[in-house]
């Protein structure tokens, strides 16, 4: 059977659930982002027809699921009119926010020869945090895929303690999803002692968070090869969870885990050594591994921290435009912070680059509008001061409400509020209080009182 006429008969069975469903239906609601093909092993339409049918996977395991046409949509508008993917964590939680998800739910599949391992994660938006995970391997032809993610997915609502993909009962009594690997890996099936350590590591699939197993499976896996392992290994050491901290070590495992050519490990081996952390500060070696791991499209921060090198010329001779090319492509890949530095650059114009005040407006509200503090700011004094367009003190005063009722430092916005209040007639003063509380209610979460209120607890503040 066609993979096209095999999709065809599950979907015309499960359909996507609308959101206008919500009052009705009690089932949490989840967004099911692109699976990131991190084997290059996928075409495009395929890739397409995969990801529908994992949410169909998802709407039939008890979940409703948004619409990919509304995904698609505010991705295009947020990333300037065309569609863009949307692989980093950061960018995940944003969207899936703002299309008042409960769950979001990441997949990847990873080319291991000529096996292919496919994972599934589910993240809840409001603690940003990750429910359980689901992994299973098999062949990388198509319809083999198909079926990892049925596995895949059904390992996944195993975890969460609900009926899955598939009409089997959940394994209930002292057998475990983890002691089924454990027993597979102990019959020679090796790949599994990764899947075994996540689930240590996050204490999921009937396995309790521990993580000195989490470590010892992972040394399992990296002795077997999984160059997925050398990275949390580094971690472990790094953080001291589950063994003593040790940084040379957090060092090595990073450093195996960027020369297997991951960039997840080729981002955290540039931060040690842009950082100097208890190894000697390189930066001509932080800016080669930050560069490599951006060049794989894939995470926004290697992106920005590459581009934030070049703009403030540290370690390498200072460089606007090659600046703006990566902040560029960490925008893409959902930073608003960069879309804060992007207008920077414009606004500035160096090194060849003309000022583009339009620009730097543009990539100002960007910023603003997806939540980054600063940008709020910076775009209420440029409407205070006419400094990108003409003067707007109703645009102004709005956004500072904002910024104010977000950050916990906030003696500066305020004092420049009053001083809008006082240049304003009334008339616009009574537009400037009803659009701050416009856009109040559209930018400030209850998640963001919650976190404002609990730093004003911190020392210092």
């Amino acid at each position: 059977m066609k993979m096209s006429q095999f999709l065809f008969l599950f979907l015309g069975s499960a359909p996507f659930l609308p959101l206008t469903a919500q009052g009705a239906d009690q089932r949490p609601i989840a967004v099911v982002f692109e699976i990131e093909d991190r084997g290059s092993i996928l075409k495009l339409a395929d890739r397409d027809q995969l990801t529908d049918y994992l949410g169909s996977l998802l709407s039939k395991g008890g979940f409703q699921v948004v619409p990919r046409s509304q995904l698609k949509e505010r991705l295009s508008s947020a990333k300037k009119g065309s569609y863009k993917s949307c692989y980093d964590q950061g960018c995940q939680i944003e969207l899936g926010r703002e299309l008042a998800a409960q769950k979001s739910l990441a997949s990847q599949v990873l080319r291991f020869g000529k096996t292919c391992k496919v994972t599934v994660n589910l993240f809840d938006l409001k603690r940003a945090t990750s429910d359980g995970a689901g992994t299973h391997s098999g062949p990388c032809k198509i319809d083999s895929l198909a079926a990892s993610l049925e596995k895949a997915t059904e390992n996944l609502l195993r975890a969460l303690g609900k009926e899955g993909a598939s009409s089997a009962p959940v394994q209930t009594g002292p057998i475990t999803e983890v002691g089924e690997r454990i027993a597979a890996y102990e019959r020679g099936e090796k790949e599994h002692a990764f899947d075994i350590g996540m689930a240590y590591l996050h204490g999921h699939s009937g396995a309790p968070q521990n993580y000195v197993r989490a470590k010892s499976w992972f040394a399992k896996a990296a002795a077997h090869g999984d160059f997925e392992a050398f990275v949390h290994l580094g971690d472990l050491f790094l953080y001291g969870l589950g063994t003593r901290k040790n940084t040379k070590k957090a060092f090595k495992w990073y450093r195996k885990s960027a020369e297997a050519d991951d960039p997840l490990g080729q981002e955290k081996l540039a931060d040690m050594y842009h950082s100097g952390l208890d190894i000697r500060k390189n930066l001509v070696e932080a800016e080669k591994w930050y560069r490599k791991a951006a060049e794989k499209e894939q995470r926004a921060k290697p992106c920005e921290a590459l581009a934030a090198m070049y703009m403030l010329g540290d370690g390498v001779k200072s460089n606007q435009v090659e600046a703006l090319k990566w902040y560029l492509k960490a925008a893409e890949l959902g930073s608003v912070s960069a879309a804060d530095a992007i207008a920077m650059i414009y606004e500035q114009g160096r090194d060849g680059l003309p000022v583009d005040k339009a620009k730097a407006l543009d990539w100002l509200k960007t910023g603003a509008r997806g939540g980054y503090e600063p940008a709020m700011f910076r775009l209420a004094t440029a409407y205070a001061e006419g400094r990108l367009s003409v003067v707007d003190l109703v645009e102004a005063y709005a956004w500072l409400a904002v910024y104010i009722e977000k950050e916990v430092q906030t003696d500066q916005a305020e004092l420049l509020q009053k001083q809008l209040a006082a240049k304003m007639s009334s008339g616009d003063l009574e537009r400037a209080i009803k659009e701050a509380a416009v856009k109040v209610k559209k930018h400030v979460t209850p998640e963001d009182r919650e976190n404002k209120a609990y730093m004003k607890t911190l020392p210092g503040r």
